[in-house]
């Protein structure tokens, strides 16, 4: 075979190895949601930080619960920039509404509306990535 003939079919051949990478790496990110979640949970204890939250609001520890749902906005905000390419856009945002709605009845002092929100939220970031 000729130098010629032989560059022809390498070019080929990269081309089409090429164009399976790109698909690979596009669908590993596509995927990777339930195995980034669960290093992002440790790292950045956002369920602990549900739990804080919980215990703030049981104790009617207002300025606590503030505190903590801050802290727990700021982690998802690290968390999201993450996962957002391999998880529902709709479960991070549902996240985000549930956390508004906890900051504002926890201005509010309703303990119980908090709490429901709370759980909502709590249940939202479990499913997220499944």
């Amino acid at each position: 075979m000729s130098p010629i003939k032989r560059n022809v079919k390498s070019k080929k051949n990269l081309k089409y190895l090429l164009s399976i990478l790109i698909v690979g790496i596009f669908l590993a990110v596509l995927v990777s949601g339930p195995i980034l979640i669960k290093p992002l949970d440790t790292r950045h204890h956002i369920t602990q930080t549900f739990s804080q939250i919980e215990t703030n609001l049981k104790l009617k520890n207002w300025s606590e619960a503030t505190a903590s749902t801050h802290i727990l906005r700021s982690s998802l905000n690290k968390s999201f920039k993450i996962l957002r390419y391999s998880v529902e856009l709709d479960e991070m945002a549902d996240i985000m509404i549930n956390l508004d709605r906890i900051e504002g009845f926890i201005q509010a002092n309703d303990e119980k509306n908090a709490l429901g929100e709370l759980y909502e939220a709590r249940g939202h970031w479990r499913e997220l990535g499944k």
